[in-house]
């Protein structure tokens, strides 16, 4: 069923918001504004239909929209560092803790005499992005509370940074 008439003004205002991100993104050479724009203005359109109801029923699949939209470069740029020196020291303490000579710096993992690299596409932010996808439809396929949505989403960063600190200690076995 459509909405409710009283409730169009919050999907006018969405689309609004989602027209005056056009006005940087037209400026700038990332894709990303533009795309967070679309997004904004497809969910706008579902409110102005359905109302805030309607929404909160398909809130799950309209927020996973924005999942498609490709993190910014400066951001991965900004993470990714960090992300490859935390999975180097935890894997390395966990080749410790299994008993085996290792030693490691900043993104190098060395047991015996080999040396592992770890580079940037073992920083695990695509291993965030899949799960916090995975999370997105879990959280919102059964009627749970807003905490429970939560939980399951906050879920994905650390079984996303556990995932890949295992996945980069059986790499440098």
């Amino acid at each position: 069923p459509l909405r409710k008439v009283g409730t169009y003004w919050l999907g006018l205002v969405l689309l609004a918001a989602a027209e005056l991100l056009r006005i940087p993104a037209a400026k700038m050479p990332s894709f990303v504004l533009e795309a967070v724009s679309a997004v904004t203005a497809l969910i706008a359109v579902f409110v102005f239909a359905y109302g805030l109801a309607g929404a909160g029923k398909a809130l799950g699949p309209l927020l996973a929209l924005y999942l498609a939209v490709p993190i910014p470069d400066a951001v991965i740029e900004h993470v990714t560092g960090p992300l490859v020196v935390s999975a180097t020291s935890w894997a390395a303490g966990l080749l410790e803790l299994l008993g085996m000579p290792v030693a490691h710096d900043e993104a190098t993992i060395l047991l015996g005499s080999a040396a592992v690299e770890v580079d940037a596409p073992c920083s695990g932010l695509s291993m965030v992005a899949a799960l916090l996808t995975v999370n997105v439809f879990l959280a919102f396929m059964r009627d749970r509370s807003g905490l429970a949505k939560a939980l399951i989403l906050l879920a994905a960063l650390p079984l996303a940074f556990v995932t890949n600190v295992l996945r980069v200690a059986a790499t440098a076995i």
